[in-house]
């Protein structure tokens, strides 16, 4: 059996810094700088870190470097630890490593942040990268002008601890459209047959899915009809009433968006069929029930967009077994509901709307 190829680590270099690959060596030095009140409230939520929670950062460093060549290093001035970035994995923002840099705040001001940012870039393009991601919290302004003067752009927005965390990403040269359409377009796939395309009895039983393309958010509002179901008593929404919108793009990545009434939601990122590569990210959404309906808004950062966004199928399921009911907007036929025929999606132009729709 052929051994798997590992990507090569290489100590990134720049005129003024040193990098050193963080280690379980170095918990102590690390510990003390995740401590610094600077680095604290920008980068860790104000929270002080355990001995323990460092120790498992420099693990998943560790196996970030054995599967992407890229992780966290330690950053010196003049043999004297003054901060650490790289790359590390936030369930929250999405499946990607995310850049990130954190510097004491004796040590700010200095340029240090852009002059190590950069030296992360020279190692993303070595290893063959196309997009670098990051993600910073609102209030942070001068790491948000770190990110631009680096050449990132805002590809949208999710809750975070200090308002929203903006998240950024950069290409290395020029990236396919996440959908062929332009800001402000919108689209309404109704979900009004079952699954395997007979017409639904009663008018009021269909469902609404609005979206509009934002700048940096797509904005997906659901107006459903409210059965009172059980609520949810896991993550598996898919088994409680719920609306649910896939997204494809190329190469058979997608976006599955399942939304509940009662404010629970869950985000997937597949590539190829149910092959979940990523899930947990932080999502801004919110639902109500009023009487017999319940109405959603979420608003999803563009960036999570497959590339090539070409088509999209919404489904509504709702009642439990056996007398549940599986809805479509393009029915996916076969002999039992299956939500993954990709090739039974729609394509945008099939329910672009020309009207504005309802604030």
């Amino acid at each position: 059996m052929a051994e798997i190829a590992r990507p090569s680590v290489v100590a990134p270099r720049s005129p003024r810094l040193f990098y050193r690959r963080l280690s379980l060596a170095d918990v102590e030095p690390f510990h003390t700088l995740c401590l610094d009140s600077h680095l604290k409230r920008y980068l860790l939520d104000g929270v002080d870190l355990s001995r323990e929670w460092i120790v498992e950062a420099v693990t998943l460093s560790d196996r970030l470097f054995n599967s992407d060549g890229v992780g966290l290093w330690l950053v010196e001035r003049d043999g004297v630890c003054i901060g650490f970035c790289g790359f590390r994995v936030s369930d929250e923002f999405g499946p990607e490593p995310q850049l990130l840099y954190a510097f004491a705040g004796v040590h700010v001001g200095r340029g240090y942040a852009t002059e190590a940012a950069s030296a992360m870039l020279v190692q993303t393009r070595r290893l063959g990268w196309f997009r670098v991601l990051a993600a910073v919290d609102q209030p942070n302004v001068a790491s948000m002008r770190v990110l631009e003067k680096s050449g990132f752009v805002c590809c949208g927005r999710v809750p975070g601890h200090f308002g929203h965390t903006v998240l950024f990403e950069r290409f290395e040269h020029t990236a396919s459209e996440r959908i062929a359409a332009s800001v402000g377009s919108r689209w309404s796939p109704r979900v009004a047959q079952t699954w395997d395309g007979r017409a639904i009895t009663h008018d009021k039983d269909a469902v609404r899915v609005d979206l509009e393309l934002g700048d940096i958010d797509l904005t997906v509002r659901v107006d459903a009809p409210f059965h009172d179901d059980p609520p949810p008593e896991s993550d598996d929404l898919w088994h409680y009433e719920v609306v649910e919108l896939m997204l494809l793009g190329l190469d058979d990545t997608y976006l599955e968006l399942e939304l509940s009434p009662h404010g629970r939601y869950l985000v997937l990122f597949l590539h190829g069929v149910r092959r979940v590569v990523h899930r947990g990210v932080t999502l801004d959404y919110r639902a109500t029930i009023a009487g017999s309906r319940w109405r959603g808004v979420a608003r999803v950062p563009t960036g999570w967009l497959p590339p090539g966004t070409r088509a999209l199928n919404a489904f509504a399921m709702h009642g439990v077994t056996p007398h549940r009911r599986f809805l479509a907007w393009k029915p996916t036929g076969g002999i039992l509901p299956d939500f993954h025929r990709l090739t039974a999606y729609g394509s945008f132009d099939e329910c672009l709307e020309s009207d504005v729709l309802e604030q």
